[in-house]
């Protein structure tokens, strides 16, 4: 166990810090309950429940929690598809213009072919849609620690009801406490080095399934300039494991990241939130309407208590006989109740509402009628949804994808399967290749196709040829696409094709110049 950096003080101070935290936190559980309740109900956490009870006895109308699953499948497919490169590595701009741009390029994604191999046979893909469920209400929240050299990713989710979040001076989450529940049987696997205080250590043979108080937090240390993370007894103020995770934006173990936020605020305020007045007025809807559905199916009745018939132990029911003192039409002892309500103004209420919902969760953006799209349609959606996503996509490509990639090479560094580099956009730059991302490049591709177009149609060929730079706009093809650089011939190549070409030719023009003598 290592010491932690003086300037982050005692376990005393610590749990101030941690007890702040919680505070902040706390003003936010019961709206988070609410957008939890009725969007994914399983993970709402805020309130005491037993294992395995059905948290669904409220929804009435499940638009949204259909709407919140297909939007955690949107974004993590036009974001960070499964099993794709969803960003490059690319050389820096301290790099981009040098000579062994070219080497350091090939370097690069062969690293980042690397990095992803290991991804996809890690357990992320299995985690993220947990943390961006969490996200679709508030924040996201995942943990990625060195697993083994041959799975060297570890990732977790955890829900919000177990995290407290710190905020650094740039707005972007830098510290993460969490109460974790952890039998003490298996506490010094997960916490390797862990000094278990003496009044525990019979619990480890006795009761292994005790769980202690404990406090975990991952924090910045400005002035060391390094990430730690480290595990106290709540009860006995006692830190009792710590470690330091090291340097840089991707020694910190936690991904956090937040659709959009407001100034002032630490937690994210997602769809969910924005939809909930509708969502719950849906709900509301949808229980009056089956309710009066209901009533027509069954029926209201009355019944004189006559002696004959007693409404209060009647009951109707189909095949049923009931003793009545009456079957006259003008005094019946038994009467069916007019019901009063109408069905199609409930169904119009809720048929806007549910489309509010499903705008809000971005699922009614394809305006096509077939279940076939052409090539045109699928580039206006994917501009359509860059429309709608425009400035969280911003926050998200900050918070999620830039510093999952930071943090994988990190932990490829520690096992010595990656060089140390810096990822901050003058050594290596990222570069994003998810389709959201390449809504933009699609743009570009398409004004330098209609430049093209109008200067050959205006200006012809020669002139073209002439003014524009042709030779290099197949390597700008080549980046907007996103194709590997290496697949793009370099001036060296193409010099030494020229060459050959040259003396070829060259070689010729003597053969001819015989026959044409002859």
């Amino acid at each position: 166990m290592k010491e932690l950096p003086p300037e982050l003080g005692d376990a005393g101070s610590l749990i101030k810090r941690y007890n702040r935290a919680g505070a902040l936190m706390e003003r936010w559980h019961s709206h988070l309950s609410d957008c939890f309740r009725f969007t994914a109900p399983n993970r709402d956490t805020f309130l005491d429940r037993t294992a395995g009870e059905s948290r669904h006895k409220e929804i009435f109308d499940d638009t949204a929690l259909t709407a919140a699953k297909r939007y955690v499948s949107r974004m993590i497919a036009t974001i960070m598809p499964t099993g794709t490169e969803w960003s490059l590595l690319k050389p820096g701009a301290d790099y981009e213009e040098s000579p062994d741009a070219d080497q350091i390029s090939d370097a690069l994604e062969q690293l980042t072919t690397d990095m992803f191999r290991y991804v996809n046979h890690s357990n992320f893909y299995q985690v993220l849609p947990e943390a961006m469920r969490d996200m679709t209400v508030s924040t996201g929240a995942m943990k990625i620690e060195p697993g083994t050299l041959d799975k060297p990713f570890r990732c977790t989710a955890e829900t919000l009801s177990v995290l407290r979040f710190e905020e650094g001076p740039d707005g972007s989450i830098e510290n993460v406490w969490r109460s974790p529940k952890v039998r003490i049987g298996v506490l010094d696997r997960l916490y390797p080095g862990i000094d278990i205080p003496a009044k525990w250590r019979k619990k480890v043979t006795e009761t292994p399934d005790w769980e202690p108080d404990l406090i975990e937090g991952s924090l910045y240390a400005p002035k060391a300039g390094v990430y730690v993370s480290f595990l106290i007894a709540k009860s006995e103020k006692q830190i009792i494991w710590s470690q330091v995770n090291g340097k840089g934006p991707g020694a910190n173990p936690w991904i956090v990241f937040r659709e959009d936020k407001i100034p002032g605020e630490i937690l994210g305020r997602g769809p969910a939130m924005s939809a909930l007045p509708s969502i719950m007025s849906a709900n509301k809807v949808a229980e009056f309407s089956l309710r009066n559905g209901a009533l027509a199916v069954a029926g209201m009745w009355t019944g004189v208590a006559d002696g004959v018939l007693n409404p209060y132990t009647a009951r109707v029911k189909p095949g049923i006989i009931l003793p009545v003192g009456s079957n006259s039409a003008h005094n019946p002892a038994l009467r069916a109740l007019e019901r009063s309500g109408d069905f199609s103004v409930g169904e119009l209420l809720l048929t806007g509402l549910q489309e509010n919902i499903k705008l809000a969760f971005l699922n009614s953006l394809r305006r096509a009628a077939g279940p076939v799209k052409s090539a045109t349609e699928i580039a206006i959606d994917d501009r359509d949804l860059m429309m709608e996503e425009h400035a969280s996509f911003g926050r998200l490509t900050v918070e999620l994808p830039d510093k999952c990639v930071q943090r994988f090479l990190f932990i490829m560094e520690f096992f010595g399967l990656a060089p140390a580099i810096k990822v901050d956009g003058r050594e290596v730059t990222i570069k994003h290749t998810s389709p959201l991302a390449r809504v933009q490049d699609a743009e570009d591709l398409n004004a330098l196709a209609r430049f093209m177009e109008l200067c050959m149609n205006t200006a012809g060929p020669e002139v073209t040829g002439l003014r524009v730079k042709v030779e290099e706009i197949p390597e700008y093809l080549a980046k907007l696409s996103g194709v590997p650089i290496s697949l793009i011939r370099d001036d060296g190549e193409v010099q030494q094709i020229t060459e050959n070409a040259q003396a070829a030719l060259a070689a010729q023009q003597p053969d001819q110049q015989v026959v044409a003598t002859q």
